[in-house]
């Protein structure tokens, strides 16, 4: 009860009877209480706007009246204490301090006002006020990027603008939630001092069903109730259309591209990074190579070996984290590999190929542009030939050159790779090669005995297989590597080792017969050859003396040396010819060669148009057309000045000496064994009759006996008579005259 003091000074008390009051009352002065609070002050720790909490503090009088037991504390819309709320319960006096709860609404209150309490009454006014300050202290401007590109996975700096009055915060809390006012949050590290604006979660925090994250302000008393938030954007990077281009051929290995499409969105993406590994999700991944975001492709070098590795994986990667659940794709080996290579050489020669290759593509072509082939010492390429020859897809089959040397590189293997748009295999398909050469063993005797002149046999050993040669191709030529060559003749067939090579056949400049093999691809361009040794007869010492002496008629020995080598003559033929090659000739004796090197030219064997002597050597092959020749010398001419004088001068007797002078020529003298006389009805000497015996060479004369009967006869004849037979008689052309 609040009584108003005004000036009174005393209390006193009258007694009073039924009938008067007391006059001289009991009194006790009036002692008048006042307790006066200083320093009341009230911090809002509710940093919520439109809502208060915190302490209510004051300071309590030094000299507390006894009669002061309690406290209390009020909200009031206005200074007077209108429309005030009561904070809490009555705080025991000794008591300095009372608590408002937290997101206790402000509404319309403006003071806070504390009344001292007597065991009577409380006071009306106020001991003390203070006006309210409602304290707001919201973070704003929530910023966060996530770094951590995996589904469900955060990571990054989550950072916010202070408030503009920090004076009341003493840290941050942040959490995440399911919305924006912080439903069901959950808290994000340690409380965040409030020096800082930021907190960095780490790489792969777990996002769970959360959709934002709030920030609440924190006095040190309350954690704001309404908390700034973000909702939040989870940068889950899978990689679109994620494949591999495998250029490598080869089976087991890789080489190409990585490809995919990038992702929408603004996921914070610096790199791609693309692994080999056995699982879909990187598992004991391997690097491939990385590129910066912009480019969605990696590529890699051949050879790369599969070994164990199943996927492809690809990671992106922020500034700051590289994602831990990859995007994966199943790994195709590309394998194109020709088979059935297949190449017969077809070029005859030792040490060198040629001919078509053939071989049966792969089953897939999709990644082959081109075959390339190689020769090679080994199945493997490790030592082939620099340059390949290049085939477009399509196309199955090689014209490998004729004439292809695989000595000079020690080819023992024709290599086919399968290429790609980048890359050529690494292990080829092949085929060994197999030279299809042979030595032939070429032999020739000439049999032709002319000079310069050629004819015989060729014989020659047929190769193993002649299941690649079309035939054989024979020539004359300059030496054993088919200089200047020209062919003998046509083509011989592949059925026969032997070739008879035509009598007379012209040697010319050639020193060699070379024999090349021809197969469907080419002529050998190495021959099997042999050195040509020309057989030539050449009969010295031809002699003829014709020992007929009767003009125009020859007959007489013909004689001849042999050659030195005699092996191949068969036969000797002796003609009479018009000149000494054999023009118009005529056969006179066709002997064995081992029966004698002379034969006899019957007498009398009317010279005609014959000028030569000629004697042929004969081979089993064929007769020489280069003869040995003699020009005939005709041994013709008789006695000179034949006369007969008759000493018997009966009539139609006669008797008396026959003489006569020699030959002017020398030669026919020497031929002239003995001398005949006869008579004769003619100049002929027809029914001639023999005067006496035969008259030895240098005797001129015989006589004829007297009485000896003149008959029908009209002339003397003189033969001579040779070793082979008797001349043309010289004749006294009249008996009579001779008388």
């Amino acid at each position: 009860m609040s009584t108003a003091f005004l000036s009174f000074t005393h209390v006193v008390v009258f007694t009073r009877s039924r009938v008067y009051e007391q006059t001289t009352p009991a009194f006790s002065s009036i002692a008048d209480n006042v307790v006066n609070i200083s320093s009341l002050i009230f911090t809002d720790q509710d940093l919520d706007a439109g809502q208060l909490g915190g302490f209510v503090q004051w300071i309590e009088p030094a000299d507390t009246p006894p009669q002061l037991k309690s406290y209390a504390i009020y909200f009031t819309q206005t200074i007077g204490g209108a429309g005030q709320s009561q904070i809490g319960s009555f705080v025991v006096a000794g008591t300095n301090q009372i608590l408002v709860a937290q997101d206790t609404p402000k509404g319309s209150f403006g003071y806070v006002t504390l009344h001292a309490r007597s065991s009577l009454a409380e006071q009306d006014m106020p001991a003390a006020i203070t006006g309210i300050t409602d304290v707001v202290a919201r973070a704003s401007g929530l910023t966060f990027v996530d770094m951590d590109l995996d589904a469900k996975q955060l990571s990054g700096n989550l950072s916010w603008v202070a408030p503009a009055d920090i004076s009341g915060v003493t840290r941050y809390m942040v959490y995440f939630a399911h919305d924006i006012s912080g439903a069901l949050r959950s808290q994000l590290g340690s409380a965040v001092t409030f020096e800082s604006n930021e907190v960095t979660l780490p790489e792969n925090t777990y996002v769970h069903t959360y959709t934002h994250a709030v920030v609440y302000t924190s006095s040190q008393l309350y954690e704001q109730t309404v908390p700034a938030g973000l909702a939040l954007v989870d940068s889950d990077v899978t990689l679109a259309g994620l494949s591999l281009v495998d250029e490598d051929l080869d089976a087991g290995e890789l080489g190409g591209f990585v490809t995919w499409t990038a992702p929408g969105g603004a996921a914070p993406i610096a790199l791609y990074v693309a692994n080999m590994a056995t699982s879909t999700n990187g598992m004991d991944r391997s690097l491939l190579g990385q590129v910066s975001v912009g480019f969605n492709s990696i590529g890699f070098g051949s050879d790369l070996a599969l070994g164990l590795y199943t996927h492809i994986v690809v990671f992106a990667a922020s500034p700051l984290y590289e994602q831990t659940t990859p995007t994966g794709h199943l790994v195709s080996d590309a394998v194109a590999s020709v088979s059935g290579t297949l190449f017969p050489d077809r070029d005859l020669d030792v040490g060198e190929v040629g001919g078509k290759a053939w071989w049966v593509p792969p089953a897939d072509i999709t990644r082959v542009a081109q075959y390339v082939l190689y020769l090679s010492s080994d199945s493997v390429g490790a030592y082939r030939a620099l340059n390949g020859t290049v085939v477009q897809v399509g196309t199955n089959v090689l014209d490998l050159p004729a004439d292809t040397n695989i000595i000079q590189g020690s080819f023992a293997y024709l290599l086919v790779y399968t290429k790609s748009m980048l890359f050529e295999q690494t292990t080829p398909a092949y085929s060994a090669l197999v030279d299809m050469s042979s030595s032939t063993n070429v032999s020739f005797i000439d049999k032709d005995l002319d000079a310069y002149a050629l004819g015989g046999d060729i014989t020659w050993d047929a190769p193993t297989d002649i299941s690649l040669v079309v035939h054989y191709v024979i020539y004359l030529a300059k030496d054993a590597a088919g200089t200047q060559r020209s062919q003998v003749q046509s083509d011989v067939s592949v059925i026969t080792n032997t070739f008879l090579l035509p009598a007379h056949t012209y040697q010319g400049l050639h020193t060699h017969i070379v024999l090349y093999m021809h197969s469907s691809l080419a002529e050998q361009s190495t021959p099997a050859a042999t050195l040509v040794l020309d057989a030539f007869a050449n009969l010295t010492n031809l002699t003829f003396i014709d020992q007929d002496l009767d003009a125009l008629q020859v007959g007489g020995p013909i004689s001849w040396n042999e050659p030195e080598e005699t092996d191949l003559i068969t036969r000797y033929l002796v003609y009479l010819a018009a000149d000494d090659i054999g023009a118009g000739r005529s056969l006179v004796a066709n002997i064995a060669a081992v029966d004698d090197t002379m034969v006899t030219l019957s007498a009398e064997t009317l010279l005609a148009s014959f000028h030569f002597v000629l004697v042929f050597a004969r081979s089993a092959l064929a007769e020489q057309t280069t003869p040995a020749a003699m020009m005939i010398s005709d041994s013709a001419g008789g006695v000179q000045n034949l006369n007969f004088a008759d000493f018997d001068l009966d009539t139609v007797e006669l008797g008396g000496i026959i003489n006569w002078t020699l030959s002017a020529d020398a030669s026919v003298n020497a031929l002239v064994t003995y001398y005949a006389v006869y008579l004769a009805r003619d100049v002929a000497g027809g029914l001639r009759s023999k005067i006496g015996g035969d008259v030895p060479y240098g005797t001129t004369q015989i006589s004829l006996p007297a009485d000896t009967p003149l008959a029908s006869y009209t002339y003397v004849v003189v033969y001579l008579q040779s070793a082979l037979a008797q001349w043309e008689p010289v004749l006294c052309p009249n008996v009579v005259l001779c008388f």
